[in-house]
């Protein structure tokens, strides 16, 4: 199972990273951070967690609430309950062509929208194992590549002017 998932995170165009809560009541921070880093995968997080991924980390990308409806082709939700209100605002992604649920609560794994990939566990020992799937060259792939740069672009886009720069005269 943990090779399918990270299979799919490795070779997928557009894919997202979700990550909640369990991250941090599990302390797998430090994994979930080396996935994110070494597959280029960009992350949000649930809209009042602030302990599951670094705000300030180039892969950050924001709340769940507030990215994109973009067609993600992968997401992989990480200790995060997609469906957690009940309403149709909670129906996003549907068109990834692979939605992935990890996590030790099983109310987190389809019982509040579909999963074509669940794996219900310990959630740091599952992101090590997907850690040792990892070769030295996937960081040189195309792909791999392309999504590093358009992580570093949209960063830079989304920092705020700094004095004496951009034609931001500073105070």
């Amino acid at each position: 199972m943990l090779r399918t998932i990270f299979d799919a995170l490795l070779n997928a165009e557009n894919p997202l990273l979700v990550c909640g809560i369990d991250i941090a009541t599990l302390h797998a921070e430090r994994e979930i951070v080396e996935l994110a880093e070494r597959l280029a995968l960009p992350v949000a997080t649930g809209i009042f967690d602030y302990s599951s991924f670094p705000v300030h980390h180039p892969n950050y990308i924001g709340s769940v609430e507030t990215v994109s409806e973009e067609p993600y082709d992968v997401v992989c939700c990480v200790g995060y309950r997609q469906s957690g209100r009940g309403g149709p605002v909670d129906l996003r992604f549907q068109q990834a062509s692979m939605v992935i649920g990890m996590g030790h609560d099983h109310t987190k794994l389809g019982n509040t929208f579909a999963l074509d990939v669940g794996v219900w566990g310990n959630l740091k020992p599952l992101l090590a194992g997907a850690q040792r799937l990892r070769k030295q060259d996937y960081a040189s792939q195309p792909h791999i590549q392309r999504r590093a740069a358009s992580l570093r672009e949209a960063r830079r886009m989304a920092r705020p002017a700094e004095p004496g720069r951009d034609g931001y005269p500073g105070l």
